[in-house]
């Protein structure tokens, strides 16, 4: 992405009493912020592919980095929803939140139907714990952990019976995550992210502020 990223030069310039870049616009900035919510999605989904590749060998038997891998997951879930913030409102949106997310697409040219403006991944953050409510409300139920992951050779009749008991499950297969009943499919996620960051990058609002 274009234009100044760094915060070591930022506070560099501000020991040097060069404060000019306080007077930046603030579309730029907050463009500044969706590219780098953006990076560290994609960092955290690259971080996905690599603890899944992780096999150990120990005293028999295959260990593997699951905790690893759903904190991974967690925070590029969390990322992504952080972009698809800025650029697609909530249903029902104050004037203001409606005309800076209208004006930030049109900057980078992302349409209103771009695959992040489904709110179902925002709305899982924002109302995970009413949903877990409703999830554990479902009672007497089985129960056999908050996360799973399905490995690829797990067999059906194992996976149906995780699908029942476990509120938040990662399927090797499909690379999905599904969250009380919702699944989503991470390279589908990353694909979008990564295609966000190419809008961001190529805005010519960054040649205008920094020319």
């Amino acid at each position: 992405m274009r234009g100044p990223t760094s915060g070591a030069g930022i506070m560099g310039m501000a020991e040097e009493g060069d404060l000019s870049i306080t007077h930046l616009p603030p579309d730029f900035i907050r463009l500044m912020y969706a590219g780098m919510e953006c990076g560290r999605a994609i960092s955290c989904f690259k971080e996905v592919e690599r603890l899944l590749a992780i096999r150990i060998e120990r005293d028999g038997a295959e260990i593997r980095e699951w905790l690893s891998v759903f904190n991974a997951i967690r925070l590029a879930l969390h990322f992504t929803a952080n972009v698809s913030k800025l650029f697609w409102p909530q249903d029902k949106p104050s004037a203001q939140v409606k005309n800076r997310c209208d004006r930030l697409r049109k900057l980078v040219g992302l349409s209103v139907d771009h695959p992040l403006s489904n709110r179902r991944l925002r709305n899982h953050f924002e109302h995970f714990d009413e949903r877990l409510d409703k999830w554990v409300g479902d009672s007497p139920r089985p129960f056999a952990g908050i996360e799973v992951i399905l490995e690829d050779d797990l067999p059906d009749v194992t996976r149906r019976a995780l699908h029942r008991s476990v509120p938040v499950l990662y399927d090797e297969i499909d690379q999905s995550i599904l969250m009380l009943g919702e699944k989503f499919l991470l390279p589908e996620l990353l694909s979008a992210v990564k295609d966000v960051l190419s809008h961001i990058s190529l805005s010519k609002i960054f040649d205008s502020t920094t020319s």
